[in-house]
């Protein structure tokens, strides 16, 4: 059509890529089919944003050791993982690997991006919904970013930074919630428990069976505690829980419900639980930070929200501040709404508002985790949405 892009279009930068060189190639094929037509480097320049914000030449073994960029912008790509992966309780220094990984992520998408290419990404739904850990971090990553290097980053673009910061997680987060035994006289009541756990949760990790006196040998990180005698409730912040000396079925139902459920209750009071009719998320947002005292950081919400909604399916949506409020421990917020509202692309009843520790935001990482199938299960927000009392909306939650 004679519209050939010019320098006041683009600025020729990198054809070091794999794409630039398919990209040369389709257009040498293209301008085979009439010579009166010339692609010169800024249309070849062009083509290579194109193909790269369509992922169509991504490998399992992607080099990025050919990206070429300023010292400066590396540098400030550097300075923003290190700042927000500090953090969320994690140290880069750990895996070079990953470090190398999301700069060379950055680096070839900074292109794409500075000229708002549209990033192809069929799998964001499912990303947002399955790995709501790591792409909570790649967010607040991607907001260190935009900030530093002044390029708009999109929730697709989000999307792939969290699949790289999944394997890193999945790497070196203990995936295995951490239990000890604790049985009164017979330590072959303390085996056959261990044994029987193995067996039924593969997802836990016996850490030992324990007499009564010897409960001051149990590990610190161990925060679960199983036992078959009476031991105070809350013994150094540790959740107990209570069982038949027989190990029934009945049992294996308590512990399963215990470890699946109870999470929510170390979190949750029930001043911080409200029931609400408001007619959209933003008077949502307002009142929620109004009644349970997080006013200042509505904003921060808000801006959380505006990089990539919370909204995770199923009716609810989890909300919360890129900063942490001045709580030693993680503090959440529930509301559960009249009526369904828009949130996001999709709708939302469910509220889960939490606030990150000042400390350590790992904390929240566990907390997700924690939550994550529950909040998977229709069923059970279908239900949580008819609770009509803090205690009911415990009780559904805990599938008593």
């Amino acid at each position: 059509m004679n519209q050939p892009l010019t320098r006041k279009d683009m600025k020729l930068e990198n054809c070091s890529f794999e794409e630039y060189r398919l990209a040369e190639d389709i257009l040498t094929q293209a301008a085979s089919l009439n010579p009166n037509i010339i692609f010169d480097e800024y249309e070849k320049q062009y083509v290579t944003y194109l193909l790269i914000s369509l992922q169509l030449c991504q490998t399992s073994n992607e080099d990025y050791s050919s990206v070429e960029l300023p010292v400066e912008v590396k540098s400030k790509i550097n300075t923003a993982f290190e700042t927000i992966f500090k953090q969320y309780g994690f140290h880069l220094e750990d895996d070079h690997q990953l470090f190398d990984e999301l700069t060379g992520r950055i680096s070839k998408s900074i292109g794409p991006l500075k000229y708002n290419f549209p990033v192809e990404n069929p799998f964001i739904g499912h990303i947002k919904k399955e790995y709501m850990t790591a792409y909570d971090l790649a967010v607040a990553l991607a907001k260190e970013l935009q900030s530093t290097l002044k390029v708009h980053i999109p929730e697709n673009e989000i999307g792939y930074l969290t699949l790289h910061i999944v394997h890193y997680l999945e790497k070196y987060q203990e995936s295995k919630q951490k239990v000890a035994i604790v049985y009164e006289k017979n330590k072959l009541i303390g085996n056959l428990l261990e044994r029987k756990i193995a067996q039924y949760f593969p997802n836990i990790s016996p850490e030992g069976a324990y007499a009564v006196n010897e409960m001051e040998h149990i590990p610190s990180d161990v925060k679960t505690i199983i036992t078959t005698i009476q031991i105070p409730k809350k013994m150094n912040n540790r959740k107990i829980i209570f069982i038949s000396s027989e190990v029934t079925n009945e049992d294996i139902r308590i512990i399963s419900s215990h470890l699946k459920r109870g999470l929510l209750e170390n979190y949750l009071k029930e001043e911080d639980f409200f029931f609400l009719q408001a007619a959209s998320q933003h008077e949502l947002l307002k009142t929620v930070t109004y009644q349970s005292g997080l006013e200042p950081l509505l904003e921060s919400i808000i801006e959380r929200e505006q990089m990539s909604s919370t909204n995770i399916g199923n009716n609810v949506a989890m909300p919360h501040p890129f900063e942490a409020g001045n709580n030693l421990d993680l503090r959440v917020v529930i509301a559960v709404n009249s009526q369904k509202i828009k949130w996001g692309e999709k709708m939302a009843q469910i509220i889960f508002l939490f606030v990150p520790p000042a400390v350590n935001k790992k904390q929240s990482n566990d907390f997700f985790i924690g939550i994550h199938d529950i909040l998977n299960d229709s069923a059970i927000t279908n239900r949580l949405t008819e609770a009509e009392s803090f205690d009911q909306f415990l009780k559904i939650w805990n599938n008593n």
